[in-house]
């Protein structure tokens, strides 16, 4: 589980990077999945493989294993084949497949972590504490929608690269209030947001 732990840190850093960054968290996620999930088979008396597979994983426990289903959710998110389908062309077009937005990653990322965070306590382990950007910058998001404020399409995905810390999120939120348009509010915190505060 400690592994799992550090593969989310890395993902959570590795997401406001370019797109070859952002394969990589989705690769660490992955892997924070997998860790997860074997740390369950294992804890329940049985020996795992090879496998990199959350189904196989989940076949040896019993139908009414309270972390089977969980398992089994992991396994529909497709996380294993999505770390790695992306970096190599489509075998039927010989073209290479387009990167998810950094959003379908930060989504992918809620999940596992939330998942990882179901295991620990499966395991009787202390609750880790882990701020979540995307949710930030959604509630940041409805605030400025909720002042009136034009807010444009791709806002809460470009936010995340322009203010990718907790602490630099949560002070724009705070300041919400003593804004006049979203534009003011970003200049405030010294953000260059592409058609708002270039002019």
């Amino acid at each position: 589980m400690r592994s799992a732990r550090g593969h989310l840190k890395s993902a959570h850093n590795l997401l406001q990077g370019d797109e070859e960054s952002r394969l990589d968290a989705g690769y660490l996620t992955s892997q924070a999945a997998e860790k997860a999930a074997r740390a369950v088979v294992e804890n329940a008396g049985f020996v795992l493989g090879t496998t990199h597979s959350f189904e196989q994983s989940a076949n040896p426990l019993p139908a009414d294993h309270p972390m089977r289903a969980s398992i089994l959710e992991i396994n529909e998110m497709g996380l294993s084949a999505a770390s790695t389908s992306y970096r190599y062309p489509n075998p039927s077009s010989g073209r290479m497949p387009k990167v998810p937005s950094l959003l379908v990653f930060q989504e992918r990322l809620n999940r596992v972590e939330a998942f990882v965070a179901s295991v620990r306590r499966h395991l009787g382990m202390k609750p880790e504490t882990v701020v979540d950007l995307g949710k930030l910058a959604i509630g940041l998001r409805a605030r400025a929608l909720s002042r009136g404020w034009e807010v444009p399409g791709d806002f809460v995905e470009a936010i995340l690269i322009y203010a990718n810390d907790p602490k630099i999120m949560s002070a724009i939120i705070d300041d919400v209030k003593n804004a006049s348009s979203l534009a003011d509010l970003l200049q405030r915190h010294s953000i260059s947001f592409p058609g708002l505060t270039d002019g």
